[in-house]
């Protein structure tokens, strides 16, 4: 068994240098991210001397440093930054997943719905498998009273994992519960997937 996992391994193309310390470096800005006594500037430097030290340009590896930088800014509440770093990701890298989520969180803080719906849908066309692209789509449609597109993508998101234990206790999603319109589709999906005892949280 040893032997084949080692074979496997050794069928795999060696991972690019540039991918490696572009690996690195995005671990690296996390880390000063979230540990400095002002964590976004000591992000921020380190990615520019690695891109002026490196030669980084354009493309997938580069891009990994961008989203770290912008979700440090996430975090930090600075959305104008946030978001000016999660554009840079997606130039470099269309389809990272996770810049496309991220992107989509911070234009909904900041009241741009149509941006943020075009993230969630570029992010379940990327991962139709995983369920925060639909979750979010649901909610959107929560938002407009569309309770047909509301049911379809909490489906979806049900048969990806989603667990409505998650947002019981949510204030908007109480509110759907108690929509005339949004409760019904709620109350039967919660039923039905997942049973009275989460009911009963809602209620």
């Amino acid at each position: 068994m040893i032997l084949l996992v080692s074979l496997a391994w050794a069928e795999l193309p060696p991972m690019d240098y540039h991918t490696e310390l572009a690996n690195a470096a995005a671990d690296q800005v996390a880390a000063l991210a979230r540990s400095q006594t002002e964590p976004m500037k000591a992000a921020e430097d380190f990615a520019a001397r690695w891109r002026r030290a490196l030669g980084a340009g354009d493309g997938p590896d580069d891009a990994k440093i961008a989203y770290e930088l912008g979700l440090g800014w996430r975090l930090a509440g600075d959305d104008a930054k946030a978001l000016a770093a999660l554009d840079e990701a997606i130039r470099e890298d269309p389809n990272m997943v996770a810049a496309r989520y991220d992107h989509g969180e911070v234009a909904l803080t900041l009241g741009d719905v149509e941006t943020a719906r075009a993230d969630f849908e570029r992010v379940v066309a990327l991962a139709p498998g995983e369920w925060p692209g639909h979750f979010r789509l649901a909610d959107l449609a929560a938002r407009s009273h569309d309770a047909a597109a509301f049911e379809r993508e909490l489906l979806q998101a049900l048969r990806c994992g989603f667990s409505f234990r998650d947002v019981a206790q949510d204030p908007a999603w109480r509110a759907h519960f108690r929509d005339p319109e949004l409760g019904p589709v709620l109350r039967r999906l919660v039923t039905v997937y997942q049973g009275d005892d989460v009911l009963q949280l809602f209620e």
